[in-house]
């Protein structure tokens, strides 16, 4: 479970909170959307999800009167955005990064900004999503700008990058868990999801995955990316990112593959990789690419040709393989990666 399964609550002096509560508790809607593949920062799901894994949109889901609020009794309203009241009128439209078709996010018509879930209308359309440039008055982050469940500033409400779900924003909203915590792979999965890294530390801010061999994984297990597990699943003190088993990538880039490959975005085996932005994307085979390998760069996938001291690599099943190693280099098996000697 995460290290970090206690309340912690912070407020700043305009009544805006940020927190977070994780306890032990049955598994909620949210929970059981992931587990189905469906999963984004927006907080109303409008996907249809077909007999083939397809995901296709599903406005009636979008009514007025289907939208249930994340926060049904509005204990939390005023301390965290998935609380804020729905939107009206919203449009059902598809967000790029994980497939999954969400009520009034980004790109959705607007003629205000009641037709958005929270975030801002710009130009007849929602504003707000994965990397919007968030920033208020005078350069600081404003939360109000982001879509869904994501946030401009961090845990202690101070400015972080700037961009909604950008390295150090906020990603613990208490009403995306269902009021409750999940175990702590389901609250990885969910988290993620509200960051552009596809990560959330375990402080309750977004942050970057780990993509090189040896990096510490000390009380963050979730944080080695695509090709490389955690030595520890526990994240002890000596926890080290290490090579997976050449069965197969990281179950992360396995959830991320799936995802994509149910957008019917690409063709079979290859992911919509983003380009200049979450709306433009390549077809990647993340499985054999040597500079995304096991997943797309934006999410953690790693370049196998930056292994420091390797001459010849391989992307095998979302996996780097050392083939050899430079001139003073020696190939250690159990690190998979090329050592001084």
């Amino acid at each position: 479970m995460h290290a970090l399964l206690t309340a912690l609550i912070v407020a700043s002096s305009a009544g805006q909170l940020h927190g977070k509560v994780f306890t032990p508790e049955p598994i909620g809607a949210l929970a059981a959307a992931v587990v189905e593949g469906v999963s984004g920062y927006g907080r109303y799901p409008c996907t249809r999800v077909a007999a083939d894994g397809s995901f296709s949109a599903d406005q009636s889901m979008c009514a007025d009167s289907a939208l249930v609020n994340p926060d049904p009794t509005g204990a939390y309203l005023g301390m965290y955005r998935g609380s804020n009241p729905n939107p009206t009128n919203s449009q059902c439209v598809q967000e790029p990064e994980t497939g999954g078709y969400y009520c009034g996010i980004a790109g959705a018509a607007c003629s205000s900004v009641t037709n958005c879930d929270n975030g801002v209308c710009v130009d007849g359309k929602c504003q707000g999503g994965l990397g919007y440039d968030c920033a208020g008055a005078q350069g600081r982050g404003d939360d109000s700008n982001c879509l869904g469940f994501l946030y401009c500033t961090s845990l202690t409400l101070q400015t972080a990058s700037n961009r909604c779900g950008g390295e150090g924003a906020f990603c613990q909203d208490w009403s995306a868990l269902d009021l409750a915590g999940q175990n702590a792979t389901l609250v990885n999965e969910i988290t993620g999801n509200f960051c552009e890294s596809g990560f959330c530390r375990q402080d309750g801010n977004c942050g970057e995955l780990a993509t090189t061999l040896g990096a510490s994984c000390a009380q963050e297990p979730f944080i080695c990316g695509p090709g490389l597990t955690p030595s520890d699943p526990n994240g002890g003190t000596d926890c080290q990112c290490i090579a997976a088993a050449a069965t197969g990538p990281s179950q992360r880039a396995r959830t991320r593959r799936a995802n994509h490959r149910a957008r019917s975005l690409c063709p079979s085996g290859q992911t919509a990789c983003s380009i200049d932005g979450p709306a433009a994307f390549e077809c990647v085979d993340v499985s054999s690419n040597l500079e995304q390998c096991g997943a797309c760069a934006s999410v953690g996938g790693i370049d196998c040709t930056q292994i420091a001291g390797a001459t010849a690599v391989g992307c095998v099943a979302g996996v780097c393989e050392v083939w050899a190693c430079e001139d003073g280099y020696s190939f250690d098996a159990t690190a998979a990666s090329c050592v001084p000697f």
